[in-house]
């Protein structure tokens, strides 16, 4: 996971076009009208949907809104901010093999074919309504201490700066509390009531929308919303809205890459709870006195290792050859971040396989009780949406 989610390093009018939405010449009705045309396709562009209240998400809706369109949010969080809400509950285990990449992080789930929406159903198994939530709002890869690795004046937003006397190296909580400023200050926190946006629902399918003739008209999602309902137990309602385009600020790196190395799979069936990703950390305490193996040395498995450095009784931290060692305009290199490890962390190098594991999962070359592969996701922008998303009749916002 990079914690490096948005940046100022845009112009006013490239961050504007970033959302390939021109103002629309004003008229005389409510909302203004933008003309999108794909080959045969033409159609008035209205009523807009953005999927995700991250900083993409809410700076989208801030700038239609700003051009007078009729403009709604999905979230399938309980609050903004998008990677930057931090919860000490955890996603759900990472698949070990990774799952398909049409798959992303989660299988939609759609209502029963044939039923009427909205459709609601309650769910009566209260672990099973546990992890339902969990799956459905995904807790993101953040932990406690975590700081952003990206001075403050680049991480702002444009015309909402941070307060005088923000430190360079934010910590994650003010972060979260920035952007839930944001939301507030655009009328779409939690407790504005705004009919802008819709919390706890996900988006589950989106579908070309056309007429009877066969021509696309624009677009038609199936959402899910889970609440608790007043018997106490978990609410699903499934339900169907149009749109006439579609800003997807869902993120890039939701679904987990885990490493295939050979016999990985079986140590996470032996021992389940030592295999982790590295978006389910939180505290460093959980690895007191134990031997810990870090996949991955970047962003996240640097800081991870410092933060784990003062409680775990060993770290071994696990570094590929450079890929890019030779371009000049690359990001910071894993030597720079092997530069940053604590000098009680031993690197070593790219794993090339697990030894299958007896008895106790001990028995190995380098007696471990923890792996977390770190720094690993896949985009998960499908190519369909991808090939879409070249033409202004679904809007992305990285």
């Amino acid at each position: 996971m990079s914690p490096l989610v948005f940046s100022d390093d845009y112009t006013e009018d490239e961050e504007r076009a970033l959302f390939t939405l021109s103002t629309p010449a004003r008229d005389n009705s409510t909302f203004p009208s933008l003309s999108v045309t794909t080959g045969d396709v033409q159609w008035p562009v209205k009523r807009i949907a953005i999927i995700g209240a991250g900083v993409g998400g809410m700076t989208a809706y801030r700038e239609l809104k700003r051009d007078g369109f009729d403009v709604h949010i999905f979230e399938r969080d309980t609050l903004p901010g998008g990677t930057w809400h931090y919860t000490e509950e955890k996603p759900v285990n990472a698949p070990i093999p990774n799952a398909p990449i049409a798959i992303a992080d989660f299988q939609p789930s759609l209502p029963p074919q044939g039923v009427q929406l909205p459709y609601s159903t309650e769910c009566r198994d209260e672990l099973a309504c546990t992890q339902w939530r969990r799956a459905h709002r995904a807790p993101r890869a953040i932990w406690k201490s975590l700081f952003t690795n990206t001075a403050a004046p680049l991480q702002q937003i444009r015309g909402f700066s941070w307060p005088d006397g923000t430190e360079w190296a934010v910590p994650q909580a003010k972060v979260g509390r920035y952007l839930r400023s944001f939301a507030s200050w655009n009328g779409i926190n939690t407790n504005d009531n705004s009919e802008d946006i819709s919390y706890n629902t996900r988006v589950e399918l989106v579908e070309e929308r056309v007429e009877s003739t066969g021509k696309q008209v624009g677009w038609t999602l199936t959402t899910k919303r889970m609440d608790v309902a007043e018997s106490g137990l978990t609410k699903v309602t499934w339900d169907r809205q149009d749109f006439d385009a579609i800003v997807v600020a869902s993120g890039q790196y939701n679904s987990p890459n885990i490493p295939d190395i050979e016999g990985l799979q079986s140590w996470a069936t032996f021992s389940p709870s030592n295999i982790s990703h590295s978006r389910q950390y939180r505290h460093p305490e959980e690895y007191v006195g134990k031997s810990v193996l870090i996949v991955g040395a970047a962003a996240s498995g640097s800081q991870i290792s410092r933060d784990m450095s003062p409680h775990a009784a060993s770290i071994y931290q696990s570094v590929r050859p450079e890929r890019n060692a030779g371009d000049a305009n690359q990001r910071p290199t894993v030597v720079d971040w092997v530069r940053q490890l604590p000098l009680n962390v031993s690197v070593v190098a790219e794993i090339k396989c697990f030894l299958p594991p007896n008895d106790t999962i001990h028995k190995s070359f380098i007696q471990l009780d923890s792996a977390i592969p770190i720094l690993s996701y896949r985009i998960t922008i499908t190519k369909d949406l991808d090939e879409q998303a070249k033409h202004p009749k679904i809007l992305y916002s990285p």
